[in-house]
């Protein structure tokens, strides 16, 4: 293990690969920029902060901390993953020597979530990949909490009771990204995080995004259906969405779009592209 030979604008970055479930492939791009919203790149002169966080990315994989699961045509990462081992040593360095950097929600045997939920307050990160519609039911509040994330492998449905619950317990999020929890909409509370740089979620019955969205200044991640609605100008991945969408007014109106993933018959799509 060479962690402790990492430069310091490294460590973070490598910590942080531990906030992922056991053997996830792990998408680069959402990976850079998780890193961006956290703060842990800086600024480079004549590099932007997402070419910062790919040669972070690479120099990791260089030095047999990180695999390159697939790479793309041009031959940059398109996903990774960490062995079990370095995430259990991410965890434990993250959790305990390294100031907190993040904390990991679990249900014990006993049926009581560690940490506890009085204890939540000191944590600056949380990520909880099971039981999330029992741990919310037990009201968690974290003053200092700056980060939620979800990555269950599995399709965890959220109780139309539950879809402010995010908001409520932690109000001043920086980053949230649960896309494994299915929303019926699109949860007006999280407009209200003002603080709010990153978010990522999804729905299958979201068709429009709230006017309030354009006042943030957010990298979003959105799987939606539809576009409409008068918000969307910070949006930098659209997923799932139907071909018949893909229109001009879209386009120019999310103009920060950097990845776009549409589901359906493309036929018509590439027919009005060519007519």
């Amino acid at each position: 293990m060479s962690y402790h030979n990492l430069p310091h604008n490294l460590r973070d970055c490598f910590l942080y690969l531990g906030i992922f479930p056991e053997d996830t492939e792990i998408l680069a791009w959402k990976l850079t920029l998780l890193w961006i919203a956290e703060g842990f790149i800086q600024q480079k002169r004549g590099r932007s902060l997402e070419e910062v966080a790919e040669d972070n990315l690479d120099d990791l994989v260089a030095r047999n901390l990180v695999m390159a699961e697939k790479t793309k045509a041009n031959g940059d990462i398109k996903t990774c993953r960490v062995h079990d081992m370095i995430r259990e040593f991410c965890q434990n360095e993250a959790a305990f020597a390294n100031k907190n950097l993040f904390q990991e929600v679990k249900k014990t045997r006993q049926g009581v979530f560690e940490p506890a939920i009085s204890e939540m307050v000191k944590s600056r990160r949380l990520c909880i990949h099971s039981n999330v519609a029992e741990f919310f039911r037990k009201k968690p509040k974290g003053k200092g909490v700056r980060s939620f994330v979800c990555f269950s492998k599995e399709t965890i449905g959220l109780p139309a009771e539950h879809t402010g619950s995010i908001p409520d317990a932690f109000d001043l999020l920086r980053v949230v990204d649960v896309t494994p929890l299915k929303f019926t909409n699109f949860p007006p509370k999280l407009t209200k995080l003002i603080h709010l740089r990153y978010i990522a979620l999804s729905g299958n019955e979201f068709k429009a995004l709230p006017e309030s969205l354009r006042h943030l200044k957010t990298k979003a991640a959105i799987k939606l259906k539809e576009v409409k609605g008068g918000g969307g100008e910070n949006l930098q991945t659209l997923s799932r969405l139907s071909a018949e969408s893909c229109k001009e007014e879209l386009f120019n109106r999310a103009k920060n779009l950097k990845n776009l993933g549409i589901r359906g018959n493309l036929t018509n799509l590439v027919e009005a592209g060519t007519s």
